[in-house]
């Protein structure tokens, strides 16, 4: 038999049955832990960028010192010639390859560190007098630089001018922010685990005295109980009160 035409020309459908409806426990606890993941990601990438510019701070300061070294033990004679003592106060400028680079040059001299001996060095202009200059690389490749601009009075009342170059190898501080970075993330996502553990126990216990309601109302309904008779936590007294009253 044909089954009547719907207003529009078409047969009617039968409903479709709906599904079944996610669990209110399980609701709170993907709300949570959505929650508690993005709350975790935002302090892990807080704590990251703060790592990487206090380290670069750090290494900025380290340079700077390497400056006050280098000029300490640096002559500038006649005609801009540049001399510098060989005991320079730490071994890290003096030892061959050591990461840590310095480049003195004016405007017709200039001198390398020993360290710096078959090591490309970069070509950088020179800063004014007085200025510094701190840069930073993206890559491991690259080089973190430190400047600073001098202005070198001769007897003879000329002024020279030249400037300091510190270099220090990008792949020293990435390895070092890598290391913190991937114990942060680690720290971070075993902190993540045990929190969505204790929020999946606590909705578990929390929600304990809901599923005593649904059973007490099955009994009710199969003829076990009488009545709901609890005891109940106090803010479930006025449902299971109001329970009894359309039952019975």
């Amino acid at each position: 038999m044909m089954s009547k035409p719907s207003p529009e020309g078409l047969p009617d459908r039968a409903p479709v049955p709906a599904g079944k409806p996610v669990s209110l426990r399980t609701r709170l606890f993907v709300l949570a832990v959505l929650a508690m993941g993005i709350s975790l990601g935002l302090v892990g990438f807080a704590l990251d960028s703060a790592y990487s510019r206090s380290s670069e701070t750090d290494l900025s300061d380290q340079m700077e010192t390497w400056v006050y070294l280098v000029l300490g033990a640096t002559e500038v004679g006649d005609g801009g010639l540049i001399t510098v003592q060989d005991d320079l106060g730490d071994p890290r400028l003096s030892q061959l390859n050591s990461g840590v680079y310095v480049h003195v040059h004016g405007d017709a001299e200039h001198w390398n560190s020993p360290s710096s001996l078959g090591v490309d060095l970069p070509e950088l202009p020179q800063v004014a007098a007085g200025e510094n200059r701190f840069a930073t690389t993206d890559s491991d490749e690259g080089f973190y630089s430190y400047q600073y601009g001098v202005a070198w009075e001769q007897a003879d009342g000329s002024v020279q001018p030249f400037t300091v170059s510190v270099l220090v190898e990008g792949d020293r501080l990435r390895k070092q922010i890598r290391s913190f970075r991937r114990g942060l993330w680690r720290s971070l996502g075993g902190a993540g685990m045990i929190l969505a553990l204790a929020q999946f126990l606590f909705f578990r216990l929390g929600l304990r005295p809901l599923r005593r309601v649904a059973g007490d109302v099955a009994r009710i309904e199969s003829g076990e109980r009488d009545s709901m008779d609890g005891p109940y936590p106090r803010e479930l007294e006025p449902l299971t009160r109001n329970l009894d009253r359309l039952m019975f």
